[in-house]
């Protein structure tokens, strides 16, 4: 009697589909695992620009750095102490070259670039507003109460900041923020504009505190909702709010 060699076309086909199952079952678990990881960059992102803006306020008598807005650039503002300037062309775009954190972060653009995006975050054209997308080579702002109260200079609108120790409840307060489209380094999160954070690790956005740690967050947990208004206006005080109780 003859052996048989190799496999039928049906046991071919059983193989491939136990293989085509094991997939389906594994990849969802292997692409939590690669966003978790994705997510920890993140927040380690997020602490080290915290240190910097710890090192440069403890050198500055308490003084924080300034978020910029999209039309402040060095060439404009270079006498303001903005944490990481804007570029003129193209819009919504961070110069990698002027702004005090700098210093405090590391030279070369590889370095900085990594540290300033999110890994889940891709691509040099991004969304920069609810409906639109242009370059942007930054994921991270700051909360825009860090301006404090403005004053004119000629046709200049200057800022003067605020101290560290004017933060109420730090451990509660957000400095660091990750936006859905930044298009500038000024978060306004009071809920009345169209600044709105991610959702884009499982749903939530990494947060980093005025006391240095970074959580994890969902929209709602803060008081905002999708379109950048307030869901819970006690929510948004205690954790937008750098100066409420």
């Amino acid at each position: 009697m003859r052996r048989r060699s190799g496999f039928t076309l049906v046991e071919l086909l059983v193989v491939i589909g136990i293989i085509a199952l094991l997939i389906s079952i594994l990849l969802p678990a292997l692409n939590k695992v690669r966003e978790q990881g994705r997510s920890t960059v993140c927040k380690s992102n997020i602490r080290q620009i915290y240190y910097a803006m710890l090192n440069y306020a403890n050198e500055n008598q308490g003084r924080m750095a300034l978020p910029s807005d999209i039309a402040e650039t060095y060439a404009t503002y270079s006498d303001q102490p903005a944490g990481f300037f804007m570029m003129a062309t193209p819009a919504s775009t961070l110069d990698f070259v002027n702004g005090v954190l700098w210093p405090y972060i590391g030279q070369g653009a590889n370095i900085r670039t990594a540290i300033v995006n999110c890994p889940s975050e891709i691509g040099d054209v991004r969304p920069t507003g609810p409906a639109s997308v242009g370059p942007r080579n930054y994921s991270y702002s700051f909360n825009s109460q860090l301006r404090g109260t403005s004053y004119a200079v000629g046709a200049l609108t200057y800022f003067h900041g605020i101290k560290m120790v004017q933060i109420v409840h730090p451990a509660q307060k957000i400095l660091i923020v990750e936006e859905a489209y930044p298009n500038d380094t000024n978060a306004d999160i009071s809920g009345t504009s169209n600044d709105q954070l991610c959702n884009r690790h499982f749903t939530n956005s990494n947060q980093g505190f005025a006391d240095g740690h970074v959580d994890s967050y969902s929209i709602a947990d803060l008081g905002l909702n999708t379109t950048g208004g307030v869901s819970n206006a006690t929510f948004q005080s205690m954790y937008c709010n750098l100066f409420s109780q």
